[in-house]
C-alpha cells in the first residue's frame, strides 16, 4: 500500500525525538526518500504515492516540506497535519494506519539511519551517479523537478546489492 508521505513523516517523529535526533525538515525529507528507497528496492514495492521533488539540499517531498517549513533547520516541533475535507478541518496525519509490516520496515531502516545529520544525509543523496543529480545537475533532459521512482528503485537496488554494502 502506498501512503501519503505525511504518515511516513509522522510515524519517524514518533518513534524517534526529534530534539535528540535533530530532526528538521531537511533530515526528516531525506530519512523518507531513503525509506522509499529501500522499500522500492528490497520490498519491490513503493510505499510512497507523493512525487519527490531534486531541490538544492536534495529529495523532498512537497506536502512533507509544506508542513514543516515554519521550523525551517529547527527540530520539528509538531506533526503534520492535512486538511480532511469531510471533517472541514486539519487532522494530524495518523500513521496508525500504516502496516504493521510497513512500520516495522521503516522503523529499521530509519534505526540505521537516524543518527547521521541532516548534512551527512544530504551528501548520501546527492550522489553524483545518484537519481537526484540526474534531475537535478540536468543530466537528463526533462522540465520537470520530479524524480522517477524507477530510477530510485534501480539506484537503491544498486547500492543494497553492491559487493561493498
Amino acid at each position: 500500500m502506498e501512503y501519503d508521505a505525511r504518515y511516513i513523516a509522522n510515524f519517524i517523529l514518533m518513534k524517534f525525538d526529534a530534539t535528540s535526533y535533530l530532526i528538521s525538515n531537511k533530515k526528516i525529507n531525506k530519512l523518507i526518500y531513503i525509506c522509499h528507497g529501500h522499500f522500492l528496492a528490497e520490498l519491490h514495492r513503493s510505499i510512497i504515492r507523493n512525487h519527490v521533488e531534486a531541490w538544492e539540499h536534495g529529495p523532498v517531498y512537497r506536502v512533507v516540506y509544506d508542513s514543516f517549513k515554519k521550523f525551517e533547520f529547527r527540530p520539528i516541533k509538531d506533526l503534520a497535519e492535512y486538511y480532511d475535507f469531510r471533517k472541514g478541518h486539519q487532522v494530524i496525519a495518523d500513521p496508525s494506519c500504516l502496516s504493521i509490516g510497513d512500520q516495522e520496515f521503516l522503523y529499521a531502516t530509519c534505526s540505521k539511519y537516524i543518527d547521521f545529520s541532516a548534512n551527512e544525509l544530504e551528501k548520501l543523496t546527492h550522489d553524483p551517479s545518484g537519481p537526484w543529480a540526474e534531475v537535478f545537475l540536468g543530466n537528463r533532459k526533462s522540465w520537470s523537478n520530479r524524480i522517477c521512482t524507477t530510477e530510485i528503485g534501480r539506484y537503491f537496488s544498486n547500492r543494497i546489492n553492491s559487493p561493498r554494502n
